[in-house]
């Protein structure tokens, strides 16, 4: 006889087999679990490492301090540990200068003990010195950077913010610039403006790079100008003059915008951006003191190859952050 098996009784079968050794499986996985968590939690003191307290500077591995006034005022160093202690410790901290710097005369150093040590209290986790910029030294532009590590002897140094870089300089002159500002010049400018056409703004728009020409000249790259589609445009930075300190179109440029956002008669024509050829009292100025530049400039229309002439307005471009 031939015995024809039910379909669905044998699903429902297997299914409850498969359970049962599912079930089974998870109990003997949940008592190795804790049998594990019993046994790995047991603590002594002789597998126990707690690692050694480490001194390092607090903040910013490179700073900045401006000695601008005098007297100038001191700079905040501030060393901290990674834990408490019942008892003082110290830590030999050394000041040096890369540029020639010298302790006593560009600077001194206040709140430092025998040795050039540095003393963190029982139960605190940071202590304090200052260093004073000697405004005299400064007043004329001089800019230095001072190197601060921590040494031993004393309690252990970590392997990270164990050096702190101090970038010093006095008043700041537009004329004096070097190529570090140039650098810290490049970037977005969120809140420029422009007059001229229109008052127009905030928008953003980007110093691309800077690169020096000479000693007291460089290209900029500047992008987004008049917020229409003009791409990037070049400006040359002049501060041979360093009370005046300006900035102008390198060359006439085509760029990408449409010359009938001005006159809709010459729509579809490029624009072309030039220095103003007329007497304006607008400023064209770069200021690396105040993170600011002033640009002028004329728009003109350009099609097929020919420049058809430019608009009589000088259009202005303030960039600020």
């Amino acid at each position: 006889m031939i015995v024809i098996r039910d379909k669905q009784q044998n699903i429902l079968n297997y299914k409850a087999f498969d359970k049962m050794i599912k079930n089974k499986l998870t109990g003997l996985l949940l008592l190795a679990t804790i049998i594990f968590f019993a046994v790995g939690c047991t603590k002594t003191a002789s597998n126990l490492t707690i690692p050694p307290s480490l001194a390092k500077f607090m903040g910013e591995a490179e700073q900045d301090y401006a000695v601008d006034v005098d007297p100038a005022p001191p700079f905040i160093v501030r060393v901290g540990v990674t834990g408490a202690a019942d008892e003082d410790r110290t830590v030999t901290v050394n000041v040096s200068s890369t540029t020639g710097a010298v302790a006593g005369t560009h600077y001194t150093v206040s709140g430092l003990g025998a040795g050039n040590t540095i003393t963190i209290p029982a139960g605190e986790v940071f202590a304090e010195f200052s260093i004073i910029g000697n405004f005299n030294e400064y007043v004329s532009g001089r800019r230095d950077t001072l190197q601060i590590k921590l040494d031993e002897p004393g309690m252990d140094v970590a392997s990270y913010n164990d050096v702190l870089r101090v970038a010093m300089r006095g008043p700041c002159f537009d004329g004096n610039i070097t190529e570090a500002d140039l650098e810290a010049m490049v970037g977005v400018y969120n809140n420029s403006f422009d007059a001229g056409f229109d008052s127009w703004g905030p928008y953003p728009t980007r110093v691309v790079s800077i690169t020096p020409l000479t000693a007291t000249t460089a290209r900029a790259i500047i992008n987004n100008v008049f917020d229409y589609g003009l791409g990037d445009v070049p400006f040359i930075i002049d501060w041979s003059d360093p009370s005046n300190v300006v900035i102008n179109v390198e060359t006439p440029t085509v760029t990408g915008g449409d010359a009938g956002i001005i006159n809709s008669a010459y729509a579809g024509a490029n624009l072309i951006i030039r220095a103003p050829a007329v007497a304006t009292t607008a400023a064209n100025n770069f200021s690396i003191c105040n993170n600011r530049i002033n640009l002028r400039y004329q728009l003109g229309v350009y099609e097929n190859g020919v420049v058809l002439g430019y608009f009589g307005t000088v259009a202005t471009t303030q960039m600020r952050r």
